[in-house]
């Protein structure tokens, strides 16, 4: 446990000297301000008012369900973006000359190096979301009386999403060593994914048997970027979970990436 804890904690040392580890903070913060600023009156018709500008909408549970919805659409894009940046920066780094070669001359397994790198990844990111997450549950719950649980499911979900994604750039990662084809495999892998699933429309487009067979197989081998971004707006916005089969496929495609890429890492020679 100390080794994994002394992994993970250098870690945070490496991604804290980068500019763009305190960007979503920062504008985590900007955010949860500006709500805490609001002044909101929920009598009927409710309104939500800022510098002085009045918007009225309707009751406020709905104004409530409609900005949660939004917000969940953006935690989603942001994820992904962190992902792209963890797949660029922090998981390659790993394997820069002299560096791969010192930590692996520490007396610590390959699969233990691999997974603390990759469960500090995981805890950076979810760490940033549940500072977003929280925030404006509690600013939503004290300022409405409303304590949007749902959003709580959705961050969960979207956890989900991005804990298989960034297996599949920890993958990327090992079999390229790469800054740059590390973060090209993990968008292709996200774009893949959310064109495959699309395939109804896939098929009546194209025509070509060979090729519906593959966008089939990628929606069913890749996490569901797409299914899974709906049904987090739609849990914020309070409906319920209506695709288990999406989160239980895409965490199988997260296992099965973070087991090849330890794998792969366990066999390669540095």
């Amino acid at each position: 446990m100390k080794v994994t804890l002394a992994l993970i904690a250098e870690l945070f040392r490496e991604t804290a000297a980068h500019r763009a580890f305190w960007a979503m903070p920062g504008f985590s913060t900007v955010v949860l301000l500006v709500l805490a600023a609001l002044r909101v009156e929920t009598g009927v018709p409710a309104s939500v008012a800022l510098l002085g500008f009045e918007s009225s909408a309707g009751d406020i549970a709905t104004l409530l369900a409609n900005f949660l919805g939004l917000l969940a659409a953006f935690l989603v894009s942001a994820g992904l973006l962190v992902i792209l940046g963890a797949a660029a920066s922090v998981l390659p780094a790993l394997f820069e000359p002299g560096r791969i070669e010192w930590l692996l001359a520490k007396p610590v397994s390959r699969p233990h190096l691999l997974l603390s790198r990759y469960a500090g990844s995981l805890l950076v990111i979810a760490l940033n979301a549940a500072y977003l997450v929280g925030g404006v549950w509690l600013i939503a719950g004290l300022k409405t009386g409303i304590w949007p649980d749902g959003l709580l499911w959705s961050a969960a979900v979207s956890m989900v999403l991005v804990a298989s994604l960034l297996a599949i750039g920890l993958l990327a990662a090992v079999l390229t060593a790469s800054p740059v084809w590390s973060p090209v495999l993990t968008l292709a892998a996200v774009l893949g994914a959310a064109i495959a699933s699309q395939r109804d429309l896939l098929n009546r487009v194209v025509e070509a048997a060979p090729l519906q067979v593959f966008g089939s197989s990628l929606y069913h081998v890749l996490p569901k970027v797409w299914d899974l971004g709906v049904q987090c707006r739609n849990l914020a916005m309070g409906q319920p979970l209506t695709d288990w089969s999406a989160l239980a496929t895409s965490a199988v495609s997260g296992v099965l990436a973070l087991g090849g890429a330890v794998w792969l890492f366990q066999r390669r020679s540095y």
